[in-house]
């Protein structure tokens, strides 16, 4: 579903990509790990269109394409999670779900009642117990990174990138996200997890593109490897 050849990115004074190539598969988890300085947020920055290559080539589902900013990525279905989340606080879920975009009856009004109740539907797929008037600011970190993907799922996403999702979270809300991704798994989408964490890799990643200097130095089944 995302194929990326040759990527170079070049700053001054510095090289952050250096011919990477990166191959993501429909419906798997690909861990991309590394340590400070190996090119990871170059590449996310890259596939969110904030940086383009200065060579290379980038395909998503086999067509070639460039990326100009967030919105060209979200029209090629990608999204993006980051380690903080980005809604608005004193909004509620199903307002953050729908920014900008909330349902409109055949008068032009908003329907708040069908976007309330689309909402639960996406709630209960996702196997989610949060309310959907709640406000994004009572909840727990982990609460609205489950919205931030629920927002994505609602605008039919093909690739997720989560980069560091799990730096602020709990141990019982880690396992709630790695049960999330699975689920989404399941559906068909693709999911670019970026962690310094070897030990979620193991857990839940089916490949692993290990970085270094700007550089890939391999992609590996992550049931074949060790963390040594």
């Amino acid at each position: 579903i995302l194929d990326l050849t040759g990527v170079t990115k070049r700053f001054p004074g510095v090289i952050a990509l250096s011919q990477v190539d990166l191959q993501v598969r429909r419906g798997e988890i690909h861990g991309l790990v590394g340590e400070n300085g190996a090119g990871k947020s170059t590449l996310v920055s890259i596939l969110n269109g904030v940086h383009r290559p200065d060579d290379g080539q980038l395909k998503v589902n086999g067509v070639p394409c460039t990326i100009g900013g967030p919105s060209e990525a979200a029209a090629l279905g990608m999204s993006f999670i980051h380690q903080e989340p980005t809604l608005f606080p004193h909004l509620s879920v199903t307002e953050n779900i729908f920014p900008g975009d909330m349902l409109k009856n055949r008068w032009g009004f908003i329907n708040r009642a069908e976007a309330t109740r689309r909402t639960r539907e996406l709630l209960t797929s996702l196997k989610l117990k949060i309310e959907p008037l709640a406000l994004v600011r009572d909840l727990r970190l982990a609460e609205a990174q489950m919205v931030e993907i629920m927002r994505a799922v609602s605008k039919s996403v093909q690739i997720l990138i989560m980069d560091e999702p799990t730096s602020s979270l709990t141990d019982t809300e880690k396992q709630a996200l790695f049960d999330l991704t699975a689920s989404l798994k399941g559906q068909g989408v693709s999911i670019i997890y970026v962690s310094h964490f070897l030990d979620e890799v193991m857990e839940i990643c089916d490949r692993v593109t290990v970085m270094k200097d700007g550089k890939r130095v391999g992609t590996h089944i992550v049931s074949e490897l060790s963390k040594t």
